[in-house]
């Protein structure tokens, strides 16, 4: 059975006409594999995920801005034990960033980032076990750590109001990460671009599109190991995605949505190796009262998840109805 609990809060305060902070913390309870963005399987075992954010910008003057956060991301799986999804998958993570922005124009804002992130496994549940004396292949214990991460980001981007109808939002640059705890007959590091971009268009008062690509290091639920009794590290994602907003008449609107990621495993048996999830949804929403506080939604969604890795590939239709009450 999925389900999945949410509760989310943001505080904002601006203490002084140059300073303004954001407090946010969005904290979940599930068996839903689409709550998460490092597993899109399911499993048996329900899991815990809170995302605390603090972030401030100050105005250093009229045409710079300093923009600065810390982010703390915690997950936490039922599942215990010898290669459970508590070992793969239980971490903490911290992420600083410091970005400085520019006001060229009127309808330019360009900016530099430089972010850190350092990843931490929290289980004590091995990820595999050495095999048995007299086994044809070598092993040895695998322990959550090997995973643990420290990632640099440096970017460029800027976002730039096209015209009245038309915004872009871009950030490129390249990440480098080091994983500390890796042994020494595995790559202990890696390079790779990083991208965040995204378009959005109003064509009309009653419809938006939006499109986007992400490219950056994640998480992953995959931890083969090859002869050499290595684990895979992580993964580098690639996200491609868009939306069609449409209000068709009156309190009836639909919403479209596509997204299809690419996950390149590093290291282990699945080095290099590439999972692909595709997904396509449709809702429609019918707001009752006309004023957004309660809406009726129905919808479709399909998953289909590609994978050269055995016991992994699967097609998911689901379909809902419910109410989304706002107050």
């Amino acid at each position: 059975t999925d389900q999945q609990h949410k509760v989310g809060i943001i505080l904002q305060n601006t203490p002084s006409d140059r300073l303004q902070l954001t407090l946010q913390n969005d904290f979940a309870y599930a068996q839903e594999p689409g709550v998460n963005s490092v597993t899109p399987i399911k499993s048996e075992g329900s899991y815990f995920d809170n995302d605390f954010i603090l972030q401030g910008r100050y105005d250093v003057s009229e045409l710079v801005d300093l923009v600065a956060g810390y982010k703390n991301s915690f997950i936490d799986f039922e599942q215990d034990g010898l290669g459970g999804r508590s070992a793969l998958l239980d971490n903490m993570t911290h992420e600083f960033n410091v970005d400085p922005h520019w006001k060229m124009s009127e309808v330019l804002d360009a900016h530099v980032g430089y972010g850190f992130r350092y990843y931490r496994s929290t289980s004590k549940d091995l990820v595999a076990a050495a095999p048995p004396p007299g086994a044809v292949l070598p092993g040895r214990d695998i322990f959550a750590n090997e995973r643990n991460s420290y990632t640099h980001t440096l970017d460029v981007g800027a976002d730039y109001e096209l015209n009245d109808v038309t915004s872009i939002q871009a950030s490129v640059g390249v990440q480098y990460t080091k994983y500390p705890n890796a042994v020494a007959t595995s790559d202990d590091d890696a390079i790779n671009p990083y991208a965040d971009a995204a378009i959005q268009y109003e064509a009309a008062t009653d419809t938006k599109f939006t499109f986007g690509v992400k490219n950056a290091r994640s998480g992953t639920d995959v931890a083969f190991r090859a002869a050499n009794a290595n684990p895979t590290l992580d993964s580098e994602t690639t996200t491609l995605y868009g939306s069609i907003d449409h209000r068709l008449f009156g309190p009836l609107s639909a919403n479209l949505a596509y997204q299809y990621q690419i996950f390149t495993f590093f290291e282990g048996d699945a080095d290099s190796k590439r999972d692909k999830l595709a997904t396509l949804g449709l809702t429609f929403i019918y707001d009752i009262f006309g004023d957004g506080t309660l809406n009726a939604e129905t919808g479709y969604s399909f998953d289909d998840l590609s994978s050269p890795l055995g016991g992994r590939e699967f097609a998911r239709h689901r379909g809902f109805i419910g109410l989304n009450y706002q107050y």
